[in-house]
């Protein structure tokens, strides 16, 4: 079953600053248009800091910010990103971690886009899972992504 999906981590910067290399690593992997995910702390954070370095670097940006400081992974959490989705995004970017991380390699995985994170709890484990853990008709499940 391992050799079933693909996972691959292509880029991994741990570090004070990292955050600047974010826009670097996008354009040299030649991505031009990205969909940053995020909520409204995690904008604070480092939402914002990375949206300017994007576009900056002359990429398209669009933005999914949920409404809730804190959203569930569930069905409304998909349908928000999936809305926010358009056919030309060739990245979609989480900025946060476990929820924002899980809600974008779900949706990236049926949409058929790829997805990285701007992790901003380092502790969590999730980042390299070959899964999500979502709330699905109210049942924790962990659909492979």
């Amino acid at each position: 079953m391992w050799n079933k999906y693909k996972h691959v981590i292509p880029f991994i910067s741990v570090g004070s600053g990292v955050i600047d290399s974010v826009s670097g690593w996008v354009s040299s992997e030649g991505y031009q248009t990205v969909l940053v995910v995020c909520d409204p702390n995690t904008h604070l954070v480092a939402g914002e800091q990375v949206i300017t370095a994007l576009k900056a670097a002359g990429l398209t940006v669009m933005e999914c910010c949920f409404p809730l400081d804190e959203p569930s992974p569930d069905e409304f959490a998909i349908g928000f990103l999936t809305a926010a989705f358009t056919p030309d995004v060739e990245l979609i970017l989480g900025i946060g971690s476990g929820t924002i991380n899980d809600i974008c390699t779900f949706v990236g995985a049926r949409v058929g886009c790829p997805s990285a994170i701007v992790g901003t709890a380092p502790s969590m484990d999730g980042y390299a899972s070959l899964g999500s853990a979502m709330l699905l008709d109210g049942i924790k499940v962990t659909p492979p992504t």
